[in-house]
């Protein structure tokens, strides 16, 4: 249920592992990371002497050259002959602070936009792109928009059962792309077109 744990066996660890805590939880997808402190290491005692930094690597292999050079040709095409192409935005956009991004590609290609409850404000629910919340909690005009699409690009969003209720009944008219950064979301409730891990 954490985004990863640390066990502390030494009070000298206590310092870099509360540092590569918050670095893990605030790089990639965000989650809660778990520091097991041991009663013996939390009652110790030691000269503490500060080193404020500390540099932990990133495990990102996304590069956006190699999708610009290896996917968007496909994804482009799978635009271009779409009558009814839907974007799904969630958290994610928001937090890559990539909404004027997801929003120009939506104006560029005239796509409606539905949104995840994390989504929300990644596009002005005033513009007429914006279809607003999707799933039970939705409305009508975006849970619509869902069933009828034939291609759903799914960005930055996770396709939780508030959104998706019975899987086998999900957009099913439609290929479904899935662009996130936490590989362990493609293809666990969904089963996807293409995916790219980003």
């Amino acid at each position: 249920i954490t985004k990863h744990n640390i066990l502390i066996k030494d009070i000298g660890q206590i310092e870099e592992a509360v540092s590569k805590a918050f670095y893990i939880a605030n790089t990639g997808r965000p989650g809660p990371v778990l520091l097991d402190i041991p009663k013996d290491v939390f009652t110790s005692k030691m000269q503490y002497e500060p080193k404020l930094e500390y540099e932990f690597e990133s495990k990102s292999k996304f590069q956006f050259d190699d999708f610009a050079d290896k996917q968007a040709c496909e994804v482009a095409e799978l635009i271009n002959s779409a009558k009814r192409p839907l974007i799904y935005a969630g958290g994610g956009v928001k937090i890559a602070e990539a909404s004027n991004s997801m929003f120009q590609l939506a104006l560029k290609a005239g796509i409606p936009v539905v949104n995840s409850l994390m989504g929300l404000a990644t596009i002005d629910r005033g513009h007429q792109l914006s279809l607003g919340l999707v799933g039970m909690h939705g409305s009508r005009e975006a849970n619509l928009a869902v069933t009828n699409c034939d291609l759903f690009i799914a960005i930055g969003a996770r396709f939780s059962d508030r959104v998706i209720g019975d899987p086998k009944k999900f957009a099913q008219k439609a290929n479904i792309i899935h662009l996130d950064i936490d590989e362990t979301e493609i293809d666990k409730n969904i089963e996807t077109y293409l995916s790219y891990i980003c």
